[in-house]
């Protein structure tokens, strides 16, 4: 047969093949309980797919491992429930979380994997997928991370009061938020896991430093994807955060991780803990007319 038409055939025996599948999946699920008969419609599809991209050079041993892989995966992470949220109550509710935070829960990577699967589909910019994403979960890596977090809150403090000077409403806003980010920097090392996202090369250098067009479509695929991740997160019941104070200290941050600094932009920390209640408001924020302009400032 021509190549084209066994590709036809093989696809559609397997096909075939995975409606069976679905019912033995479907009678397993009756008497045992607990197994998805999707997950092994998904097995044999997944098979198919990766024999037609291998086309004729099909590796079988390869093939089968890859596909199991990604069955176990899918398995492994099925039964992970959501909060019960609208779209629009998911982007009105994700907040920036700090003294919600359990400090005492921890959190399964394959949770952490999960939201990343997502922060991984956000769109990207011209540089494409220039990202990576730094997961800190080691107990003595977020001691020390959390030595010079709490330095880079000391210069923040220090720069603040010099700019604004000191309030003394504690009630207001801005030092609730001040008392919020006080508090992170006090219990860094505590967190369940840290994420440190990075851009691939340096926007600080000679060539590039001042370049605004460049700076903005580097940063343009990196925000929108751990935007994805806080809202993958808070979906799972996590709460998060941008920050950016150890950044004053990004070198020796990066030597603790093993971070190239030289070819590598570190661009915030994100702390990743479950959330004390998942009930969470929208913000208080100015009316539309005041920072919305059509056509014309």
């Amino acid at each position: 047969l021509h190549p084209a038409k066994k590709i036809y055939h093989y696809w559609y025996f397997l096909l075939a093949a995975s409606d069976q599948l679905v019912r033995l999946g479907q009678f397993i699920s009756d008497v045992f309980g607990g197994l998805k008969p999707a997950l092994l419609q998904n097995f044999v599809k997944g098979l198919a797919t990766n024999l037609i991209a291998q086309k004729r050079e099909c590796h079988v041993g390869s093939l089968l491992y890859k596909t199991t892989c990604h069955f176990r995966e899918n398995l492994r992470r099925s039964n992970m429930p959501l909060i019960d949220l609208t779209p629009d109550e998911l982007l009105k509710t994700t907040r920036s979380v700090r003294k919600r935070l359990d400090l005492t829960k921890p959190v399964p990577m394959a949770i952490i994997e999960e939201c990343m699967d997502l922060a991984l589909q956000a769109p990207t910019s011209t540089y494409g997928e220039n990202w990576r994403f730094m997961i800190v979960t080691d107990p003595d890596k977020k001691r020390a991370i959390a030595n010079w977090y709490k330095k880079g809150h000391e210069l923040f403090i220090i720069r603040k009061n010099l700019l604004q000077g000191e309030s003394k409403d504690v009630s207001s806003p801005e030092n609730r938020v001040l008392s919020s980010i006080n508090y992170l920097a006090e219990n860094l090392q505590d967190i369940p896991a840290l994420m440190v996202p990075c851009i691939l090369g340096r926007l600080d250098s000679e060539d590039v430093a001042y370049n605004v067009q460049y700076q903005a479509t580097m940063y343009a695929s990196i925000i929108p994807a751990v935007w994805n991740f806080m809202l993958a997160a808070r979906a799972r019941g996590l709460g998060t955060c941008w920050t950016t104070l150890h950044l004053p200290f990004e070198q020796e941050v990066g030597s603790i991780l093993g971070i190239p600094v030289q070819d590598v932009t570190q661009i915030a920390m994100i702390p990743i803990a479950y959330t004390l209640g998942t009930k969470f408001k929208s913000a208080s924020r100015r009316p539309l007319h005041e920072v919305m302009r059509l056509n014309k400032w």
